[in-house]
């Protein structure tokens, strides 16, 4: 994120300190607290990195002709008591190595065990704006394998090395159902139960409300990442999602951080039937995927998605649950007649398998399972992400 410094002179003109707030969230981070105002600042590669205090740390300069190359050491931060602000100096010698003083903003990046601060540079302008790849899940209406779906084609990118970051905004947090196994745990402070996932890397982690889930990523921009396999991380969504005028223009800007800060190469989004959201998502996403029943209603729906969104935007349409019904076969030809000469992907219907059911429910994907009977759906997923890698590269 930007950070603006604050810069102050002397009488006689030179510059007296450079000096950036820390926001309150960050207090945590840093084990912050009006009886601990220290930090570990590390001064490397034009970067300042600020961690908690470590005890026994020796203070380290190294200049060349009065540039600060290197340092290490133990910095006090103000504090403004009213405000429950910890206020940060940036040595003299690195702020007039940024030229804070032409431009006072820098880069703030925040990580779960720590903050990095280096100078604002034109080229993030560059990168904020290159357009990171966004596949969006929509439904017409639930139940169709959205999730499914979703959670097929993020392993799948994962799985070619293409990391992937995986939002919901399902508060129910069915993808991690579908990937991780988890157990049910009373938590005595609310008397409530509460799933423990394992995560890909083994780690435990539960959703409660006091997670930092999307919410936290939006009002923050930082957060937890579950890692739910190879190159894919996971954020939940702690409590259902309300799209409102500032939820929308928050996400958009959350979306911003991620293409500008973060290391991914596409973004997946989990989204619920909802008009509201939907529009927000709309607004976001590169190429949306639809998953389908072959009835009246989701036929209908679909051409109304295809229309608000654009041909072009679309980039595939996926029947599921399919029992080859003389009516089913009817709908599923009527949208192959509409996306004729599209370049929408409609395949062949991915019929109704309880082999797909036991998987799921054994927290595995596709790829996963050696299975024959799966080489069809494997094979339709397998062109869908040759589309999508495309997109990607480019």
């Amino acid at each position: 994120m930007e950070k603006r410094v604050t810069i102050n002179y002397k009488t006689d003109g030179r510059l007296n300190y450079a000096r950036i707030n820390l926001n309150k969230d960050l207090n945590n981070l840093l084990n912050l607290s009006e009886e601990n105002n220290q930090v570990l600042l590390e001064y490397i590669n034009n970067e300042i990195i600020l961690k908690p205090v470590i005890l026994g740390i020796a203070e380290q300069i190294t200049k060349v002709e009065e540039n600060i190359i290197y340092m290490k050491n133990i910095s006090k931060l103000s504090y403004e008591k009213s405000k429950g602000l910890f206020k940060l100096l940036i040595p003299l010698g690195i702020a007039k190595k940024w030229e804070l003083e032409k431009n006072n903003i820098v880069d703030m990046i925040i990580y779960e065990d720590k903050i990095v601060i280096r100078p604002y540079k034109e080229e993030k302008v560059e990168l904020e704006n290159k357009l990171l790849p966004i596949f969006a899940f929509k439904v017409v209406k639930g139940g169709v394998g959205k999730t499914f779906f979703s959670t097929q084609i993020a392993t799948g990118l994962g799985a070619t090395g293409i990391k992937v970051l995986f939002i919901t905004l399902d508060s129910q947090n069915d993808a991690l159902d579908m990937l991780l196994k988890s157990k049910s745990e009373l938590n005595e402070k609310t008397e409530k139960m509460e799933k423990i996932y394992k995560t890909f890397d083994k780690d435990e982690y539960k959703i409660n409300k006091n997670c930092k889930g999307l919410k936290y990523w939006i009002k923050y921009g930082t957060g937890e990442l579950v890692k739910v396999r190879e190159n894919v991380d996971y954020i939940p969504l702690e409590s259902p999602f309300t799209a409102t005028a500032k939820t929308k223009e928050n996400f958009e800007n959350f979306i911003k951080e991620v293409r500008k800060n973060h290391n991914y190469d596409c973004i997946i989004i989990d989204s619920p039937p909802t008009e509201k959201i939907d529009q927000i998502i709309l607004n976001q996403a590169t190429k949306l995927i639809i998953p389908a029943y072959a009835d009246k209603f989701t036929v209908k729906g679909i051409v109304t998605a295809i229309e608000e969104a654009g041909v072009n935007k679309v980039a595939s349409i996926l029947f599921n649950r399919y029992d080859d019904t003389t009516v089913e076969k009817e709908y599923y030809e009527e949208v192959q007649k509409i996306v004729k000469d599209t370049g929408i992907y409609c395949p062949e219907p991915i019929k109704r398998m309880a082999i797909i059911t036991k998987l799921l429910n054994d927290s595995k994907t596709i790829w996963e399972s050696g299975d024959q009977r799966l080489i069809p759906v494997q094979e339709k997923l397998t062109e869908l992400l040759r589309i999508l890698i495309e997109e990607i590269e480019g």
